[in-house]
Formats: C-alpha cells, sequence, structure tokens
C-alpha cells in the first residue's frame, strides 16, 4: 500500500473543511428542493428534498448535519428561494410546508446517528439494516411534523392530515431510502480509502 502523499489535517484546517463540507451540502439541498412536483390533492409538493437531508445526515454525522439542514432553513427564511419549488421566506415556515422543513432537523440527526452507529467501514448485513432503520426512522419523524403541522396549520383531521401529507409521499420516499442507502456508504467508502 502506498503512503498517501495528503498532509494530515490540522484542527483549523479541519473546522474549514467541515464548514465547506456544510456550504456545499447546503447547495446540494437547495438543488434538490428546486425539482417540486405539485400535486393535486396536497398543498405540499413531491420533491427531494428529504434525499439532500439524508445525504446530509449520512455524510456529515449528526451535528453537521444539523448545523447544514439549519443554515438551509436560515438561508430561506432569510429570502433566498431555496425552499420547494424555489420558494423563500418565513410564510413558507408558517404555512403548511413548515412541519416538513422543521422536521428535517430531526431528520438529519437521526440519518447521521445511524452512519455513526455504522462506522466508516460500511459492510455487512447489520450495517445496512442499521442505516435502513435510521432512514426509515427519519422519514417517520419528518411524516409526524408535516402532518401534524397541516392538522394545526390547516385544520385538518388525522385522517385528512394522513391521506394529504403521507401517503402521496410514501413511495418517492422508498425510492429515496434506498437511494441514500446506496449513495451514503459508496461516498463513505471512497473516503476511507483515499485517508488509506
Amino acid at each position: 500500500m502506498q503512503a498517501s502523499s495528503e498532509q494530515p489535517l490540522t484542527p483549523s484546517r479541519e473546522r474549514l473543511v467541515a464548514l465547506a463540507s456544510c456550504a456545499v451540502m447546503v447547495a446540494v439541498l437547495a438543488a434538490l428542493s428546486l425539482v417540486a412536483i405539485p400535486l393535486p390533492i396536497s398543498p405540499v409538493p413531491m420533491t427531494l428534498q428529504t434525499l439532500g437531508v439524508f445525504l446530509a445526515g449520512g455524510l456529515l454525522g449528526p451535528g453537521l448535519g444539523v448545523l447544514t439542514v439549519a443554515v438551509y432553513i436560515l438561508v430561506g427564511v432569510a429570502g433566498v428561494p431555496v425552499f420547494a419549488g424555489g420558494e423563500a421566506g418565513l410564510g413558507v415556515i408558517l404555512g403548511p410546508k413548515g412541519g416538513y422543513v422543521v422536521g428535517f432537523l430531526l431528520s438529519v440527526f437521526l440519518v447521521g446517528m445511524a452512519a455513526r452507529a455504522v462506522g466508516p467501514k460500511w459492510r455487512g448485513g447489520r450495517c445496512v439494516m442499521a442505516m435502513l432503520v435510521g432512514l426509515v426512522a427519519a422519514t417517520a419523524v419528518v411524516y409526524v411534523c408535516g402532518a401534524g403541522w397541516l392538522m394545526l396549520v390547516a385544520g385538518m383531521e388525522v385522517r385528512q392530515a394522513i391521506v394529504v401529507g403521507v401517503l402521496p409521499f410514501a413511495p418517492g420516499d422508498v425510492i429515496k431510502i434506498a437511494a441514500a442507502a446506496a449513495l451514503i456508504p459508496s461516498v463513505q467508502r471512497a473516503r476511507a480509502l483515499r485517508r488509506s
């Protein structure tokens, strides 16, 4: 095995790399949010936002993942059009989509914790199961926050909030979970090889 030509990271350089990684993931999350498909039965569009949240948690860990999503939300509230379909402003958070956006903070933390539990090796069925459990739990958190917020701001009953705010998104979220479960370990393995 050849010795790595890379210099070890100093604490200040490590912080710089971490902040740059957060900035890149904020941009990825914003780009994925632009893909928004309106649904006739729901005030919430179908987007790729949750895939970005999964990637932020899985690749950056719970702390930097939460920081990334928090910065994304603050940038959107400040008026930069980074929310679903290019929307911006506090009105998005206070409107029917707000519960989903706030749910991203808990979701990214859960995925980050699952990725931390799996560790850098990413081999074996137990690792895959741990990551899948984390991704499913993270998705459930987004659903609970989103549907709960719909009940609060739109006056929906539980059944209606589930029909409008959960069921239309489940098939797409299964695909996003599968994509994240494939992408996260691939990137982590590539990072581990690069460092060795």
